[in-house]
């Protein structure tokens, strides 16, 4: 047997003796027999040592001894994590307990106030007579969702609705716009589409058969002079349905006034940012199915001033709303249901 076999033998034998049959692959063997004679040694190891040679090979195979249990490390009574195993010797020393995932979103707070009833607080540009909802987790009401749920709202935004089965907020616009930004996120029930949103003689779509977030789309793609995304398959907790972007170019000219559909309780709702608009920008639905409803989420998701701005005179900025981005996507992470029963 030669000097490699004896270490890959000893290596497995150290291996069955602490963690029992544990056999290398063979690619990994392999490599190790080529390697192992033509690599430098590491003056930080023994000299002549296996562990100095793992330096040498190549990142799958090291991981693929790191899986196997990486033997001199435990000999030495550290702390390792293996093939998603914790290998340890040292008797006084837990392994660590990883970091709580980022992105990972709270349990639902069965006491959350209600986002229409939130309480204000200072904006991040604080300034005399005007004020911001407080940072806090919010409630959405029964008229906007079927289930409870519930969304986190960061400092500077502000509670708007725009009647009865609808929820959202608005970013801080500073005070340069002094009516609002018009740019944030808006959350409604469904009632019924419109057949065409800049024509009302057009009417609405069959409310019997427009029953999930697949055929709330068909109607929108056949919007005349709007161009709406490939839909984008979405699940947000538990509750599945489509993503799209939608764009039109209309204007005021063209589409003096634009509604898009009404929530459940008859609400309209209007085609901001996207029609009837001096600069038209794009918006984001999110429409899902939750207990035999339909909720639907829009989001103003575009780095440029609002058309809503623009109406005040404020200055074109493509970056205006680049810095809210990561807020408002946050505010989206946010959004829980309660579980089921």
């Amino acid at each position: 047997m030669t000097s490699d076999d004896r270490f890959i033998g000893q290596l497995e034998a150290y291996l069955d003796r602490f963690d029992g049959e544990t056999p290398l692959p063979d690619r990994v063997r392999a490599e190790v027999r080529a390697a192992l004679p033509a690599v430098r040694q590491v003056s930080t190891w023994p000299p002549g040592s296996w562990a100095g040679s793992l330096f040498g090979l190549s990142a799958g195979t090291r991981w693929g001894l790191v899986a196997a249990g990486l033997v001199l490390a435990v000999a030495l009574g550290t702390v390792l994590v293996a093939g998603n195993r914790d290998h340890g010797v040292a008797a006084t020393q837990a392994p660590p307990t990883p970091p709580a995932s980022p992105s990972a979103i709270p349990s639902f707070p069965s006491t959350a106030t209600s986002l229409r009833a939130a309480p204000v607080g200072p904006c991040v540009i604080v300034r005399a007579g005007f004020d911001c909802t407080a940072p806090g987790t919010y409630r959405l009401d029964a008229d906007v969702v079927p289930v409870p749920a519930a969304i986190d709202v960061p400092r500077g935004w502000i509670e708007w609705d725009v009647g009865p089965g609808t929820a959202g907020v608005l970013v801080d616009s500073g005070t340069d716009a002094p009516n609002g930004s018009g740019w944030g996120i808006l959350f409604s029930s469904f009632g019924r589409i419109r057949a065409d949103p800049c024509n009302p003689a057009a009417g609405f779509a069959n409310k019997d058969t427009i029953n999930t977030p697949a055929r709330v789309v068909q109607v929108m793609e056949r919007w005349p002079g709007f161009q709406v995304s490939t839909p984008q398959p979405i699940s947000i907790g538990g509750y599945s349905g489509f993503l799209v972007e939608v764009t039109s170019a209309k204007g005021v000219g063209e589409c003096p006034t634009a509604s898009v559909w009404e929530t459940a309780a008859g609400s309209a709702i209007d085609g901001y940012p996207m029609a009837a608009q001096l600069t038209p920008r794009p918006a984001q639905f999110r429409i899902l199915a939750i207990a035999g409803s339909l909720l639907i989420i829009r989001t103003t998701d575009f780095p440029e001033e609002s058309p809503f701005e623009d109406s005040q005179g404020v200055a074109a900025n493509p970056t205006r709303h680049a810095a809210d981005q990561p807020a408002l996507q946050a505010i989206l992470d946010s959004l829980r249901f309660a579980p089921n029963p």
